[in-house]
């Protein structure tokens, strides 16, 4: 998987699966927030099996923030991830299908702290 590092604390990919977390171990991952509804793709995991696996492996802080499409986005969608980061340990990774909902609604929340 390719990760994109936006800010020292922030990451963004594409879907994730169970071959990824150790390389979400090796970046010091340490909170994950799915922005996929579950059944978009049939091929998807379901977030809460992943999320399970992923704490399992050691990462504690999984959120599932479901953005429908790219229109949907909004100054709220980024306010509930600023609140997100806020709690919770990081660095953390934003994903989505192909990793652009997480884009840009790190973009907004980036332009919030501006």
């Amino acid at each position: 998987m390719n990760f994109t590092q936006i800010s020292p604390d922030l990451y963004v990919s594409g879907q994730i699966s169970e071959d990824d977390i150790a390389d979400l171990l090796r970046l010091g991952i340490k909170t994950v927030i799915c922005h996929r509804l579950d059944g978009e793709d049939e091929n998807q995991p379901v977030f809460a099996d992943l999320a399970a696996k992923i704490r399992a492996a050691g990462i504690e802080h999984t959120y599932h923030q479901p953005i429908a499409n790219v229109a949907a986005i909004s100054q709220d969608t980024a306010l509930l991830l600023q609140h997100i980061l806020q709690e919770s340990e990081l660095p953390a990774l934003a994903f989505c299908r192909s990793g652009r909902r997480s884009a840009i609604v790190c973009s907004l929340l980036r332009n919030l702290d501006d």
